[in-house]
């Protein structure tokens, strides 16, 4: 069961990484979150004893960690419309693992996402 999920979770990785468009999506998502809301509103709006930035970046943050979930539905979609989906439901393993190996391969994702987001802002920051 184990090395279904894994294996289901690696399909998901490597259907969300093979655009390398999307993996730049993430890097500049976060970058353009830092620089325009971040630094641009900064000097603007003041919040008692904390700055702007330190204010936003655990928000810009949990963004980068949703907006990959958006990807999830997209590709259980794709699955769908390509008939993929359906010979995973016909084959003899448990389908709690389907929603297990997917969830863990967009969990691997989405994690990759913030943790990108993390990486620039603390570079930024300094």
């Amino acid at each position: 069961m184990w090395n279904d999920i894994f294996t289901l979770a690696y399909r998901e990785v490597l259907i969300l990484t093979k655009i390398k468009i999307r993996i730049l999506g993430l890097f500049f998502n976060a970058l353009i979150w830092l620089v325009a809301m971040g630094f641009g509103l900064s000097p603007l709006i003041s919040i008692s004893g904390v700055s702007y930035f330190a204010f936003l970046v655990p928000a810009m943050i949990e963004i980068n960690l949703l907006f990959p979930s958006f990807f999830g539905a997209s590709t259980l979609i794709t699955d769908r419309q390509f008939g993929f989906l359906k010979e995973m439901l016909v084959a003899p393993i448990p389908r709690r693992t389907l929603v297990l190996g997917k969830a863990l391969g967009l969990s691997f994702y989405a994690t990759a996402s913030a943790a990108i987001s993390s990486f620039i802002s603390c570079g930024t920051a300094m």
